[in-house]
């Protein structure tokens, strides 16, 4: 008894003096940071679920005046970045020394997930994002103008058939339906009947869900990395993405059988592999149409979710932006692509609502070579973590005066030139930007004008009057995972649009 007691005490000073070496790591540096405590660092609020990642994130953001703040993931530091010209350092400036995402890799029990743009590193990211940029061109979302806009009809449909009759409805769950739609289009050449709640629709849905096990897989991902391999965890729920591996490899064959007048992915997929050596299409072409649906379907049902709750509460400026949509389509004769470019207010509103609600809270990169914080003597050493706090970006009031306050006026033109550009970075900024930003937007506003057209967004006996986020995960969650709106039929009749 009393040799096994000795060996547990010895244990626990062994372990605590091994948890605690690097603790000095920013003391030694001058960088102001949080005080760890042993074996959890300064995460422990994230590991109990009490804060996301990006609500801690930009806690470390909010602590110090200084151009960054300093905080330990378990034994390892990490570093948030806040002064703008810094951000641009790290995302532009000086890329090469911090051109990898700081996101796990676990090519053999995840492998679609590793080889995609986001888990991908160094050369071989390189040659990936050449290779598949060309996909979403602005030429290929022009051409998907009219899947989006009859996915778009139907939501507007499935609004007035089902959602008048309702005194409450759930506006993020309907966006993240009208989302899929429009993604599974483009991305495997289906129309998913999201709104019809389809076996496709509950597997898609589930490939980034909220609960427990996903958010510990998405925290170990991106914060604990040791877990994700011993434990084999994936970045996606592997049930659903076998479903959506079957309908993609179901629907590349097709393909290859009978010619398609549309130049959708799957056809740039397949086309693929007469041109690139190294390319599977069952592997690289499967990888990133996962990619492009979950990350899309994800992003732009976030826009669209907050954007539709802020012009609920917002009346006068939902009543500003229909009057210039009606304005805008009735110059171009439809809802063209010209049109939608057109429409400013639009962009205005949809950046202030990306502003106040990032899709994700936090950008990361991982130093990939010694680098010096230019006029410090502080030294950022190969392997640190390094994270740009969106939440607290888009919400200094040094960059966004009154930033509770839901303003478009601050992207107007007369103002635009004045903004801090490495203060608002809702899709990332530099070589590893958001892919998918312009087919996200023409997305969103698709779904923003045809509902505007046909219905006024007004606060339900549920809508609450300040957003509050779900304390986990990594992307932002209103609480609940509810947004709650009511839509009213316009008095008017609709413009026609087609």
């Amino acid at each position: 008894m009393v040799i096994l007691l000795a060996v547990l005490v010895t244990f626990l000073i062994l372990s605590y003096f091994y948890s605690t070496r690097n603790f000095d790591y920013w003391k030694k540096r001058n960088v102001p940071h949080f005080r760890p405590i042993p074996l959890l660092g300064t995460i422990h609020s994230v590991l109990m679920r009490k804060k996301s990642i990006s609500q801690y994130l930009c806690d470390v953001y909010n602590m110090t005046d200084f151009c960054c703040g300093g905080f330990f993931i378990f034994d390892k530091p990490a570093l948030v970045v806040k002064d703008p010209d810094l951000v641009k350092n790290v995302l532009m400036n000086d890329f090469s020394h911090f051109e990898d995402r700081n996101t796990a890799e676990n090519k053999e029990h995840d492998l679609l997930s590793a080889v995609s743009l986001l888990m991908l590193k160094n050369h071989e990211w390189e040659e990936a994002r050449s290779r598949f940029t060309s996909t979403l061109s602005a030429g290929k979302v022009k051409a998907m103008l009219p899947l989006v806009a009859d996915t778009a009809d139907r939501f507007v449909e499935h609004v007035r058939d089902v959602e008048l009759s309702r005194e409450v409805t759930e506006c993020r769950e309907l966006s993240i339906k009208y989302s899929l739609d429009a993604l599974s289009s483009y991305a495997l050449g289906i129309q998913a009947n999201s709104f019809q709640n389809s076996d496709f629709y509950q597997a898609a849905r589930n490939l980034q869900n909220a609960t427990f096990s996903r958010i510990v897989h998405s925290i170990c991902y991106f914060f604990a990395h040791m877990f994700v391999k011993p434990f084999r965890m994936t970045f996606l729920e592997p049930a659903s993405v076998t479903f959506v591996t079957e309908v993609f490899k179901k629907n590349v064959k097709l393909r290859r059988q009978v010619e398609h007048a549309r130049a959708g992915l799957l056809e740039a997929l397949i086309k693929m592999e007469g041109e690139f050596k190294d390319y599977n299409i069952d592997i690289h072409g499967l990888a990133i149409s996962l990619e492009y649906l979950t990350a899309g379907f994800i992003s732009s049902a976030t826009t669209l979710s907050f954007s539709l709750y802020d012009l609920c509460v917002n009346p006068k400026h939902q009543i500003r932006l229909r009057g210039e949509i009606r304005s805008v389509i009735a110059k171009h004769g439809g809802l063209t692509y010209a049109a939608l470019r057109e429409m400013e207010y639009l962009d205005m509103c949809l950046k202030e609502s990306l502003r106040r609600q990032p899709i994700l809270g936090f950008l990361d990169r991982r130093c990939t070579k010694t680098y010096q914080i230019p006029n410090t003597d502080i030294v950022i050493d190969k392997g640190i973590p390094v994270y740009i706090s969106l939440y607290g970006l888009h919400n200094d009031p040094n960059y966004f005066p009154d930033p509770e306050r839901y303003d478009p006026e601050r992207f107007s033109p007369e103002n635009r030139d004045k903004l801090e550009r490495f203060a608002f970075l809702p899709f990332g900024e530099g070589r590893r930007n958001c892919i998918g930003v312009n087919f996200a937007r023409v997305i969103v506003k698709m779904a923003i004008v045809k509902l505007l057209l046909n219905f006024e967004i007004v606060p339900s006996k549920s809508t609450p009057e300040k957003i509050v986020l779900e304390p986990s995960g990594f992307i932002t969650i209103p609480k609940h995972e509810e947004l709650n709106v009511r839509f009213i039929q316009l008095a008017d009749l609709p413009i026609l649009v087609r």
